[in-house]
């Protein structure tokens, strides 16, 4: 009898992980509106790279990683940050910090609009 309930249990807890993947992002979250979110570099990328990049050990002058204290270097690599933060590789998980989907999704606008310096 217990090994039958522990089965079960087993089953139970399987079909509820299967029922709950998704491989549709719009399914869980809301998406930003690129056309009409009016993202600012200067009020809404900077601020998030200072915050989860530009810190200590990391994307900062003398670590041996690109710089993203500046718009020039950021610009410079918009893709290639816009793609990291995109697959959650960035920053990474060993950093303690993670970015919301909003944040995800303003670099996302702001790349796909060019990355103006604004």
């Amino acid at each position: 009898m217990k090994n039958l309930f522990k089965l079960l249990c087993i089953v139970w807890i399987v079909v509820i992980a299967i029922s709950c993947t998704s491989d549709n992002f719009e399914d869980y979250y809301e998406m930003l509106d690129c056309e009409t979110a009016n993202i600012s570099f200067s009020s809404d990328i900077k601020p998030i790279i200072d915050t989860n990049c530009a810190v200590s050990g990391c994307h900062v002058t003398g670590t041996g990683l690109p710089s993203w204290e500046t718009y020039a270097n950021i610009s410079a690599n918009a893709g290639k940050i816009a793609s990291r933060t995109a697959a959650g590789e960035m920053p990474p998980s060993i950093s303690g910090k993670s970015l919301t989907i909003e944040q995800v999704q303003k670099i996302q606008c702001w790349v796909g609009s060019g990355a103006p310096n604004n």
